[in-house]
């Protein structure tokens, strides 16, 4: 139960520095000249951009990162700076559940690269736990 709950506020320390979606939008297009969204594939170590305006989109392989701890991606959060993104790793019987902290240091929509870098790995549990609810 504690790590259920040591999850849960870390998960709602993440939301509060957030800010707003659109808020986050607007300032990431004040900062990279172009509003983005970041998600991933629900499973996959990829990480996607999209630039809503133009409608192009970039892929980001998480495996390449020496620092990717392995596990199947699941939530992206992005600071209202648009420089830093958070990202929740599920656990399995051979992979920590981890939140992965990113740095976005550019994105250059023309080429269709990004430069996104693993900065910290979070460790909230360890491969083969269950999650503990009462």
């Amino acid at each position: 139960m504690r790590k259920v709950l040591q999850s849960s506020l870390l998960a709602l320390a993440l939301l509060a520095i957030t800010g707003s979606v659109c808020a986050t939008q607007q300032r990431a297009a004040r900062l990279f000249s172009t509003a983005y969204m970041l998600g991933t594939d629900m499973a996959r170590p990829v990480l996607y951009l999209f630039d809503l305006d133009e409608d192009r989109m970039i892929t980001v392989d998480l495996t390449k990162d020496p620092k990717w701890p392995g596990g199947a991606p699941l939530h992206t959060i992005v600071t209202p700076n648009g420089r830093k993104a958070y990202l929740s790793v599920i656990g399995s019987e051979r992979d920590a559940l981890n939140i992965l902290a990113l740095r976005i240091h550019g994105i250059d929509w023309t080429r269709g690269t990004a430069d996104i870098r693993i900065t910290k790995v979070i460790r909230v549990d360890d491969p083969g736990s269950l999650p503990r609810m009462r």
